[in-house]
């Protein structure tokens, strides 16, 4: 089984929880990807000028060039599981959370409002409290349950762009 994060840029606590999250998940035998990814040498090195939580960031972990999107595929394929690590006091679901989804894979996410949301299934989901951080061994001994047709529809693309531009946005994840 495999956590993969951080295929995104470096940013505030990202660093700090991936690695909390891939010790723990070392000790409990799952193996890990994590990819950390920054634009710009400069632009890192001022960041973490000012933010406290990229100073400790291991620089030989951070790469300065992107992955593909087939090699992002393919890392996909071979997951079990994907880790997402939002922004502190981001409002909203990330890119990650439905590609995720979509692609069969659990996820496990520092997002706690996720549960508010149709397609969360605390088997599928493991919401992490980013400041008492515990992986469930659980949680990787069960398959994925997979998500109903009408709901993957709700979270692909197209139904994203009738929900912003034609129907009430209000209601469009409102729960049952």
């Amino acid at each position: 089984m495999c956590i993969r994060d951080s295929i995104g840029s470096a940013h505030t606590d990202r660093y700090l929880i991936g690695e909390k999250v891939k010790n723990d998940a070392e000790k409990l035998n799952l193996k890990t990807f994590f990819f950390y990814y920054a634009p710009g040498k400069t632009a890192f090195q001022l960041k973490k000028i000012f933010d406290k939580n990229l100073q400790t960031f291991d620089a030989k972990k951070l790469s300065f060039t992107k992955l593909s999107h087939s090699e992002i595929a393919e890392i996909y394929q071979q997951s079990f599981s994907v880790l997402d690590i939002n922004k502190p006091f981001q409002d909203g679901l990330t890119m990650r959370t439905f590609e995720t989804l979509a692609s069969g894979k659990k996820l496990l996410t520092t997002n706690s409002d996720i549960k508010n949301y149709p397609f969360y299934d605390p088997r599928n989901i493991l919401i992490l409290d980013r400041n008492d951080l515990k992986i469930s061994p659980e949680f990787f001994n069960t398959p994925f349950q997979e998500i109903h047709h009408e709901t993957l529809e709700m979270m692909s693309l197209d139904s994203w762009i009738s929900c912003l531009f034609i129907e009430n946005q209000d209601d469009y994840w409102k729960m049952n």
